[in-house]
């Protein structure tokens, strides 16, 4: 959902998904930002979590928070 409403306000946006540890088939989104910077959004751990730290992400630290 959040993939169809960020390309739906013109946003370069995709969905990465894989099998985490006792998580199958986790995903969370990626935007590519107006300086061609990626970033990740994990809306679902946000919200469980009650905070924002995998809100626009830094891939790198998105490596260590969503191991494979």
């Amino acid at each position: 959902m959040f993939m169809i409403l960020g390309r739906y306000c013109g946003l370069d946006i995709g969905v990465v998904v894989y099998d985490a540890p006792n998580v199958p088939q986790h995903c969370y989104n990626t935007v590519i930002l107006e300086n061609s910077e990626i970033r990740c959004i994990d809306v679902l751990w946000d919200d469980i979590l009650h905070d924002s730290r995998y809100f626009m992400e830094a891939v790198e630290a998105n490596l260590v928070s969503h191991p494979r």
